[in-house]
């Protein structure tokens, strides 16, 4: 597990580092978006400090946030109508995140395919441990005392949905960026994480 901190640590940096200074022409629509994709990355970085001072529980209960807010941002940016934008802006919007996740794939945004089997294999665990769940409940005790009892293949596995999540919140949030930013700055993000080079090892 340590390895994949130090990873996950590796990618925040690095991410952190290509946004450093990037501007961004801003509408209500790109303030939307925007915000909540950097507010997806703000979360991807709250988990690993999270887990470096092994408060475990509290770090995947942020994963279904992460998850919701890569979600909405790339919805506000590809789907939404000027008139939901408008409502967002407000704090007015009323629609379901299913409906969000089925809009992206009626629109054929890219890797919306992925995002929905995040949603269908792993939402209701997220939400369980979000909300204090069985899944959170269960791992609270060891040996009859109060005591994190989270496997190191659970945290893996939750990092490593987390820095993938992160990545694709990076590819979308550069597409807002009023530079063009060149594809080997994107190569050396890939780099700083095993699990990303071996998904993208045929390229992006």
């Amino acid at each position: 597990m340590n390895r994949t901190l130090i990873e996950t640590d590796s990618l925040s940096k690095s991410i952190d580092q290509l946004l450093a200074h990037k501007g961004f022409s801003l509408d209500n629509r790109k303030i939307c978006a925007v915000g909540s994709l950097s507010s997806s990355l703000e979360y991807h970085n709250a988990i690993l400090i999270l887990c470096e001072k092994k408060k475990y529980g509290s770090s995947i209960a942020l994963l279904r946030s992460q998850f919701e807010s890569f979600i909405k941002g790339t919805w506000y940016f590809h789907c939404a109508s000027d008139e939901e934008i408008d409502d967002v802006y407000n704090d007015k919007l009323n629609k379901t995140f299913g409906s969000i996740l089925s809009e992206l794939k009626s629109q054929d945004v890219s890797a919306w395919e992925d995002n929905l089997l995040i949603k269908n294999q792993f939402w209701s665990q997220l939400c369980g441990f979000t909300h204090t769940g069985a899944p959170q409940l269960g791992r609270r005790f060891k040996d009859g005392n109060i005591s994190p009892n989270y496997s190191d293949e659970l945290i893996e596995s939750m990092l490593n949905l987390s820095n993938l999540l992160a990545f694709k919140t990076l590819l979308e949030m550069l597409l807002h960026v009023d530079e063009h930013v060149p594809k080997e700055e994107i190569v050396q993000v890939i780099s700083s994480n095993r699990m990303l080079k071996d998904l993208y090892n045929d390229g992006l």
